[in-house]
């Protein structure tokens, strides 16, 4: 029997907060992107094409920790998962991936075959990076790429693919969510490192050393990352003209916050992911997003529908910033995390 504790722990799973994820941004704003700029979709259709990326994400987490659960204990890390029978959790796992299928029957019937094509393979490979057999997150190099293909860079093609739309932004969009997703992955296991050699993880900067991977992370994905965001950021702007003030507003952001850091008056307690980067994100995950869904929205009160879901997304985001302004203290934010 499940008790009430049981029950507000497993409200309180981590794995419905992907709805607020930066994962859930980024193709949420690929989606309003070509809302704006394409605009060859319905209404229903748009909506339910971000509720299939929002059970999508879902389910990911859900086959992690369902997987993960025997490392999890031995990592001293608690899950819900953990106070669950198996057969419940097996039982949720199903349900979110049946109205996955049916999400992707209803696409397959708008005759969005290459869509459906994609999506299903970032399904496949996603299942196997926490299954066994193949179990790619133990698999060094391999793990961290199969990881930002089915995270972000594989369903981001996939959006595009929905309004049959491949020029120019269409490979910045799938490359800057490639190297997103890399700088992402590669901070979590540095952050992690501890943990998998206590519990014998074989993930890439186990293999390789935490010194060479703050190395790497420093000189090589974090530069890249960062040229690429603001490249797509400066795309997005030509074609949403109005969208460069918020470039401007970033700009003016760095030169507070350095100041502000430099003088004593924010502390950083962030040693890893540099503060152009996370300034980046912002912009690109916190920002864009509701400025898109309010273009929408001016357009057609019917796309409000859109504002409420960005506005939405962020609330974790918003919560953490609020209390890190209030605290005077720029800390690593965690949005996956049991409550």
């Amino acid at each position: 029997m499940i008790g009430m504790t049981s029950i507000r722990r497993l409200v309180g799973y981590r794995g419905w907060k992907v709805w607020m994820s930066y994962d859930f941004h980024i193709l949420l704003l690929a989606i309003l992107y070509n809302l704006v700029t394409v605009n060859d979709f319905g209404f229903l259709d748009s909506l339910l094409l971000i509720s299939l990326y929002g059970f999508y994400l879902m389910f990911g987490f859900l086959i992690n920790d369902y997987f993960d659960r025997a490392v999890d204990i031995a990592a001293g890390k608690k899950r819900t998962i953990q106070e669950l029978p198996e057969f419940m959790f097996i039982l949720i796992n199903c349900l979110v991936f049946s109205i996955i299928i049916v999400h992707v029957v209803h696409f397959l019937l708008l005759k969005k075959v290459l869509f459906s094509i994609i999506l299903s393979s970032s399904i496949f490979w996603g299942f196997f990076y926490c299954a066994p057999p193949l179990r790619f997150k133990s698999r060094g190099i391999v793990g961290i790429i199969i990881n930002g293909l089915t995270e972000k860079t594989l369903p981001v093609l996939a959006v595009f693919a929905v309004f049959d739309h491949f020029e120019i932004d269409t490979f910045l969009f799938v490359i800057t969510s490639f190297s997103i997703h890399i700088s992402e992955i590669l901070t979590h296991q540095i952050l992690d490192y501890e943990s998998d050699l206590k519990t014998g993880i074989n993930s890439y900067v186990r293999r390789i050393g935490i010194e060479r991977s703050l190395t790497i992370f420093r000189t090589v994905v974090s530069p890249v990352s960062g040229i690429l965001i603001i490249m797509l950021c400066i795309l997005i702007s030509l074609k949403v003209p109005s969208a460069a003030i918020l470039l401007v507003i970033t700009l003016l952001t760095y030169i507070v916050l350095f100041l502000m850091i430099a003088n004593g008056r924010i502390k950083r307690e962030e040693k890893i992911v540099p503060l152009y980067l996370s300034c980046l994100y912002i912009l690109l995950n916190n920002v864009f997003p509701p400025f898109l869904a309010l273009i929408l929205s001016l357009r057609s009160p019917l796309n409000t529908a859109f504002l409420l879901v960005a506005l939405g997304s962020q609330y974790y985001v918003a919560k953490h910033r609020y209390h890190s302004i209030k605290q005077k203290v720029l800390s690593h934010m965690e949005i996956f995390v049991d409550s």
